[in-house]
């Protein structure tokens, strides 16, 4: 079963530091050790930005810097410094104190856009859409030039018209990025973003996206050109077009053309390996799936591990390939597929090149066979209905992925 995959995008809610200074009305924050003063730290927020980047905010290192903003907010009452303990307080993990921050931000400078940007995206990843789309509503009206709201409030659409197939969500999202690109021609993550909604666009039926789609991501690559850049999601993207195309060798070296610009672009790996185990390339997508395995999460990595153990059955590296099922079966047990294909595993591979009659590895086969056959999820899906109607006879095909 082929499933082609492309990077999900949502533009990161919490902003950086825009200069120095957090502070909590009423009160500091304790340190355990004596807290910074702005002497000892002129510049939290180009201290905190180097942490993050280094991957050295530990707690204490948060602690440090929450506490140096809050003096420059205690002494200035500036918005600004009282944001920034929100952001360092959002990606330190704490939420609820960070929430305080921006609401209070608020209070001093009601039009300071960001703020209402980052309780937008707060409220997104605790599941309240319809306040993160107040808020981002919010941020846009008091900033029109600020572009994160516009990207954030275009993918709440984009996801809204994904499960919904509501074309008025689709024009919000499509609208929503098209404002970005007018105030930021060159901005590269607003051509990804409105080439992947075309995509999608046509992907769910209604194929004159397809050249628009192509049309987006040809002028991006101008645009990146003309700047000295690259976009491994555009190739991801212009790889998944030529799919849409029937044309595989044109999309396996646009994706070849993502990995080599980003070798951690999980979905330009998977798209490649997907591709590559069609046309019986194992060796290389096994390449590819042992990456995109260990880096991707969630159904993702089920999907990279489920291929990997096909992957490896090419390569004839059988317990390599019984391994990655079971790995894939503990990801995901509702999925019978490495059931099934574990049953293939031992009926046409170690049964046969074990000694003895292979009777005993013939039954292991016909146990996971039966497992995968009353499983619900094989009850109901039609996809699977032919491996079913096999159960204890000749077998199809393998199902892979």
């Amino acid at each position: 079963m082929r499933r082609w995959v492309w990077v999900g995008w949502v533009c990161a809610g919490v902003m950086g530091c825009v200069s120095g200074g957090v502070g909590k009305r009423g009160g500091q924050t304790a340190c355990p050790e004596p807290c910074p003063t702005a002497r000892q730290m002129e510049d939290p927020a180009a201290s905190f930005e180097r942490a993050r980047a280094a991957g050295t905010l530990d707690a204490k290192t948060c602690r440090r810097h929450v506490a140096a903003f809050e003096q420059t907010f205690a002494r200035t009452g500036e918005a600004k410094h009282r944001f920034n303990a929100g952001v360092a307080l959002e990606v330190c993990g704490t939420s609820e104190q960070a929430k305080a921050a921006y609401l209070d931000a608020l209070r001093v400078d009601p039009k300071f856009a960001l703020a209402h940007n980052n309780l937008g995206t707060i409220a997104y990843r605790e599941g309240n859409t319809d306040e993160a789309v107040r808020r981002y509503r919010s941020a846009i009206e008091v900033g029109p030039r600020v572009l994160s709201p516009r990207f954030n409030l275009a993918h709440v659409s984009r996801e809204r018209y994904l499960d919904s197939g509501d074309v008025a969500e689709f024009d919000r999202a499509q609208r929503g990025l098209q404002g970005v690109l007018a105030l930021d021609s060159e901005n590269l993550t607003a051509y990804e973003g409105l080439a992947r909604l075309y995509y999608e666009r046509a992907v769910a039926g209604d194929r004159s996206y397809v050249l628009l789609a192509n049309l987006v991501v040809t002028q991006a690559h101008r645009r990146a050109a003309a700047a000295g850049r690259a976009s491994a999601e555009l190739w991801n993207l212009q790889g998944l077009l030529a799919l849409e195309r029937q044309e595989p060798t044109k999309a396996l070296r646009a994706f070849e053309r993502a990995i080599d610009l980003e070798p951690q672009h999980v979905d330009a790996r998977l798209n490649a390996a997907l591709l590559e185990l069609e046309l019986r390339n194992f060796a290389s997508a096994q390449e590819n799936l042992e990456v995109a395995s260990t880096l991707a999460s969630g159904a993702r990595k089920h999907e990279a591990t489920l291929a990997l153990g096909v992957a490896k059955r090419g390569t004839r590296d059988f317990p390599g390939a019984e391994f990655a099922y079971a790995r894939a079966h503990e990801l995901n047990d509702a999925d019978p597929r490495p059931l099934y294909n574990v049953g293939v595993l031992y009926q046409e591979h170690i049964g046969p090149a074990s000694d003895g009659d292979g009777l005993e590895h013939a039954k292991l086969a016909q146990g996971y066979f039966e497992r995968f056959t009353k499983s619900a999820e094989a009850e109901k899906n039609p996809k699977y209905a032919e491996a079913v109607s096999y159960t204890h006879l000749t077998l199809p095909t393998i199902y892979s992925v």
